[in-house]
């Protein structure tokens, strides 16, 4: 260690022989030394640096002065361009101790000094900690980390002395603080006196209505208080509870108070008024000669001083006292103003200033001449002379004018001022004339330009015998269309195809309608026979008006007067049957009367009598469509105008010949052919006594040709349904009925169809023509059985198979019945 200084003494030493002397003479090795400027001086130069030639060129960085052997100082001492390398003196030599927590090691140069090394441990200052931290043989000496002053004196609390015990630093002679409570004291030293602390329970009134509220027990300067209590006062007329009794008003009557009028404190005041409280404020009175003009309660009588002197007139004074002069008296002026024609509107209104009314004319007016308007002259639209008519100098301006023509041709006009406001003309345009018209249709105009409305043969007709005709198709309205029924009732009734048939009429309206075409409704037979007459085929003998000549048809089901046998079950009644015309008949029921053999018996036996209303005279034949039940050999008595047939006898029995079928019978029992002699036209009778149970008849057919044979007999029986073929069969969907679904829309949709939308629906008549949709779309009127009893048949398209046949009959009506699926169809 001596040997290392004294080298460090001389090294500095000959440093500072250097540094003041700048001399070249320091060592051997200082050769041509200069300094940096190149003056010789090596003042700038350091102690072990070499400082060569090319100093006097003015580069010095790479200058190095030899100070001796290396070193432990971060200097390249030995100039050979490394620090503090090599066999270092003082470097490598055992140093520290291994007491408490130290560990010996040996020196090294670090940084440029030599320290204890090599995983050596050095003292360090002693700590609290029960170990040798300065490595003087003793275990926290000395109070280490001790004497500091620990806690706090806030509030009630004091500070202590931090003490080393055991290693462990401990706070010696403090007083630490308790839980806060309501005494001014900051009893938990935290700066803060009596907070956090809470007191349960309310304080102060006995009740908290009206104004009045609970406190709450809180702790205030040191002290329990009751905090926020609003206790009774006076009470006061201000709408609030003041003495808390839960009563704000305590009697203030705020409906007739004039001081606290509809509530307190408001007073009724009023400038030049008698003011008083009646649920509000009012003005009872106003001082004389002052007036509530405004109607406002606020400001009193406002208006005055003014002697009212009545309803306000022209004559430039406030005569009402309401503040203005003359006002009002224009809205209903005196009449002095001409109001006709250009002077419309003209109304007087006053002139305050001379206190008169006076009209002013603003319309195209003529002159006034001495105060009368002049004439006018103009054909304008005008009434310019005021005096209630306009262009009175064309007389026949706004008369009605045409063209000349008739029905559709006919294009009607007014009479009008021309353009020139001197004349008139007529407006009507030329369009269509005879020689261009449409032809007639049944529409209810007059499409052929003849001066006649649906004129000529519009409707179709089917001819069914005996010279009688029957609509085509179902009636409808004029203007109908296939969607649209029309609405015209009056004029023309329309049978052709593709139209809405007439619906919603009754059974009198009906028969009106076919009136004024000439026609009438059909008869219940007519009807029957153009719907069952059908081209069925060959063997079929179809009445002609040459071998049907008188021919009545008619259903049984339809007396007009019924005999039953008192204190007895026999009796003729309607049933339904197999293969009868229509689905039903009349029987007496088998089993309910025995057989009645002699004349002595007539009155007990049940009678049927048939009105008919013969147009003509002399012989006619009578056809039964009969059959039995149970006895091949049943019979029925037959009688016209109940002449005596001495029914005892054979020859005035219709007997069966064959059980559970149907027969056309014409003859009596002995083979006689019935027959009997109408003498005079008019109503006639035809009475069938029942003479065995079990009998049914089911159709009757009345005819003066010896020839005639009903349709079918000896072949087969008559149509069943209005069928172009096969019309004994149901076919579904042939006809508009409860089957067929007449509309797209999802699910059965029944729909009335315009006529002649079923195309295979209709009866064929040899030679006359095709009848359509008897059988369903509309339910159809025929003449009447008696007064109010009508019948209805062909049903509709909401009825089944048996409804809309042609035999069904069992539907009638009175006078005033309709339904939007009731039509009609006429006969002629």
């Amino acid at each position: 260690m001596r040997t290392l200084l004294g080298l460090s003494l001389l090294l500095t030493s000959i440093a500072a022989i250097a540094v003041v002397t700048g001399s070249c003479n320091v060592d051997s090795y200082c050769l041509d030394c200069y300094d940096a400027q190149g003056t010789g001086s090596v003042s700038d130069a350091r102690v072990g640096d070499i400082i060569d030639a090319d100093i006097r060129d003015g580069n010095q960085s790479d200058a190095c002065v030899v100070s001796g052997i290396e070193q432990c100082d971060s200097l390249d001492n030995d100039c050979d361009g490394n620090v503090d390398e090599g066999d270092l003196d003082g470097v490598g030599i055992a140093c520290g101790n291994d007491i408490g927590e130290c560990v010996s090691g040996t020196t090294v140069c670090q940084d440029g000094s030599i320290v204890c090394g090599d995983g050596a441990v050095t003292p360090t200052f002693e700590l609290c900690n029960t170990f040798d931290d300065d490595c003087d043989g003793n275990v926290d000496e000395n109070n280490p980390q001790g004497g500091l002053v620990c806690g706090t004196n806030a509030g009630e609390c004091q500070a202590g002395v931090q003490q080393c015990n055991s290693g462990v630093l401990e706070c010696q002679g403090q007083v630490t603080g308790g839980t806060e409570s309501c005494n001014g004291l900051d009893d938990d030293c935290d700066g803060l006196f009596d907070e956090g602390i809470t007191v349960a329970g309310d304080c102060g009134p006995v009740s908290d209505a009206g104004q009045c509220t609970f406190g709450v027990l809180t702790c205030v300067g040191g002290s329990i208080q009751c905090v926020g209590a609003v206790l009774p006062q006076l009470e006061q007329c201000d709408a609030i509870d003041h003495d808390c009794d839960g009563n704000p008003t305590n009697g203030f009557n705020f409906a007739s108070d004039p001081n606290n009028c509809t509530g307190c404190g408001i007073t009724c005041t009023g400038a030049n008024a008698f003011m008083t409280c009646n649920n509000g404020c009012q003005i009872a009175a106003c001082a004389s000669g002052f007036h509530n003009n405004n109607g406002l309660v606020s400001d009193g009588c406002e208006f005055g001083p003014c002697n009212f002197a009545g309803q306000e007139i022209c004559n430039g004074a406030d005569d009402d006292c309401d503040g203005n002069i003359d006002e009002g008296v224009n809205a209903n002026p005196p009449a002095i103003c001409d109001q006709d024609g250009q002077c419309a509107g003209a109304v007087a209104s006053c002139n305050s200033s001379t206190g008169q009314f006076e009209c002013n004319y603003t319309g195209n007016v003529t002159a006034i001449v001495a105060g009368q308007f002049t004439p006018e002259t103009d054909c304008d639209e005008q009434d310019n002379d005021c005096d209630g008519r306009v262009d009175e100098a064309f007389a026949l301006k706004g008369a009605a004018c045409d063209d000349g023509q008739v029905g559709v041709c006919k294009d009607s006009g007014t009479q009008v001022c021309n353009a020139t406001d001197n004349g008139l003309v007529c407006t009507a345009v030329d369009v269509l004339n005879p020689g261009n018209a449409p032809a007639e249709t049944c529409n209810g105009v007059d499409d052929d330009c003849n001066g006649l409305v649906d004129d000529g043969e519009l409707q179709e007709w089917v001819t069914i015998g005996a010279g009688v005709e029957i609509m085509k198709y179902e009636a409808s309205r004029p203007d109908s269309t296939a969607v649209a029924q029309g609405f015209k009732v009056n004029g023309a009734v329309c049978s052709q195809a593709g139209r809405l048939p007439w619906t919603n009429v009754t059974q009198p309206q009906a028969e009106a309608a076919c009136a004024r075409i000439g026609a009438r409704l059909c008869e219940e037979d007519e009807w029957q026979l153009a719907c069952e007459t059908d081209n069925i085929g060959a063997g079929v003998q179809l009445p002609a008006a040459a071998s049907s000549n008188g021919l009545v048809v008619f259903e049984a089901e339809n007396p007009s007067f019924r005999q039953n046998v008192a204190g007895s079950q026999a009796s003729w009644v309607e049933v339904i049957v197999t293969g009868a015309s229509g689905g039903n008949a009349m029987m007496v029921p088998d089993g309910t009367q025995s057989n009645t053999t002699n004349q002595s018996n007539l009155t007990g036996s049940p009678r049927m009598t048939y009105t008919i209303n013969f147009t003509q005279t002399g012989t006619h034949f009578l056809w039964v469509r009969m059959a039995t039940l149970g006895d091949a050999a049943d019979s029925v008595w037959f009688a016209f105008d109940d002449v005596d047939y001495n029914i005892n006898a054979t020859n005035a029995r219709i007997e069966t010949t064959t059980d559970n079928a149907w027969l056309w019978m014409n003859t009596f029992s002995n083979g006689t052919v019935i027959s009997f002699n109408v003498a005079a036209v008019g109503n006639h009778t035809l009475s069938f006594y029942n003479r065995e149970d079990g009998v049914i008849i089911d159709h009757i057919e009345v005819t003066k040709s010896a020839t005639y044979v009903p349709l079918n007999q000896g072949t087969s029986e008559q149509c069943e349904w209005s069928y172009a073929t096969d019309c004994r069969v149901y076919q579904p969907n042939t006809c508009n009925g409860e089957d067929f679904d007449g509309a797209p829309a999802p699910g059965d949709q029944d729909v009335m169809l315009a006529t002649g939308a079923m195309a295979a629906c209709f009866a064929e008549w040899e030679g006359g023509g095709d009848a359509f949709d008897l059988s369903g779309n509309i339910k159809e009127w025929t003449a009447e059985r008696s007064a109010g009893v009508n019948p209805l048949r062909g049903g509709s398209f909401n009825n089944s198979k048996v409804g809309i046949s042609c035999g069904f009959d069992f539907l009638t009506a009175n006078d005033s019945f309709f339904l939007p699926n009731i039509g009609f169809r006429c006969c002629r």
